[in-house]
């Protein structure tokens, strides 16, 4: 499987760079501006890793048990436009925060190091509040209740952009259903 992903999961180079743009410019009538991708994690449930026949008897159990009581390990994705992955990472445990797999994933250790180009200047991977704000990586603004007329349309923009990572992982998901 390492063999082929390169094959189907592929970043952007060259005149790919510009159409990705292009396309989520135009994936919605009021797109986000400088929207480049789309950043999200999802819960794949498993088998708990504590069972006998695992052979994982030493492992924290509290670890892989997500917010929703269930045994999990994280997916971590990036697409584009069009709902295809152009970077995965997965395997970590369920309970643990997204913003703390980013960083240790292999694009959150590109961003923040000598390959920083690999997002256009002026453009934005687009993720939730969960995932930190960065020069490549724009979040939400946090809802405490007060939320100016403006932050909340900016808010409703990013969102609505950002909604093509969700519905990407729901397409993968109900092929394995």
């Amino acid at each position: 499987m390492e063999v082929h992903k390169h094959k189907f999961i592929k970043w952007p180079r060259g005149n790919a760079i510009h159409q990705t743009l292009q396309d989520f410019k135009h994936l919605r009538p009021k797109a986000f501006p400088g929207a480049f991708m789309a950043l999200d994690g999802c819960h794949i449930k498993i088998p708990t890793p504590w069972n006998k026949r695992t052979r994982m008897r030493h492992v924290d159990q509290r670890c892989y048990i997500n917010r929703k009581h269930v045994a999990s390990v994280v997916l971590q994705g990036i697409c584009d436009s069009n709902q295809k992955f152009t970077n995965i990472f997965a395997g970590w445990p369920g309970a643990s925060h997204d913003a703390r797999i980013f960083r240790k994933s292999n694009i959150g250790v590109a961003l923040n190091g000598p390959l920083q180009n690999l997002v256009p200047e002026n453009c934005y991977i687009l993720a939730d509040s969960a995932y930190p704000l960065s020069d490549n990586v724009m979040v939400p603004y946090h809802d405490n209740g007060a939320l100016t007329p403006e932050k909340h349309n900016f808010n409703r923009i990013l969102n609505s952009s950002r909604v093509v990572i969700k519905l990407t992982f729901g397409k993968l998901l109900e092929r394995f259903r």
